[in-house]
């Protein structure tokens, strides 16, 4: 079984420990609930973690905007979640590096997507 080591990073939300908590019981995933009030302390969770993925409270990335195309860009291979605790939304972001060789390359990943 693959492991996937996830990050939550709190907030001091309430919704973050209760996601961390229900996260934890999956047996494939190593869950990691940090206190991230703001950038360096996630990036210092991320490069002490290595985490797959970071799920992170839109309190975070409301404060500054750039901060997911920062974090996509520095960590290759990276995912962010990012939860709204207004409703139920959840938003995945991720960079992926696709080599195009021809016109129809580019037409199947938007189709893809």
């Amino acid at each position: 079984m693959i492991t996937k080591r996830v990050i939550v990073g709190t907030c001091g939300l309430l919704l973050g420990a209760a996601i961390e908590s229900l996260l934890t019981l999956e047996p494939d995933l190593d869950v990691i609930g940090v206190e991230t009030e703001d950038e360096a302390e996630l990036h210092t969770a991320i490069e002490l973690y290595q985490p797959d993925v970071v799920i992170l409270g839109e309190c975070i990335t409301q404060r500054d905007t750039s901060l997911l195309p920062r974090l996509i860009i520095r960590y290759p291979g990276l995912s962010v979640i990012t939860l709204d605790h207004e409703d139920n939304w959840m938003h995945l972001y991720q960079k992926q590096d696709i080599l195009i060789v021809q016109s129809s390359d580019l037409a199947n990943l938007i189709r893809a997507n």
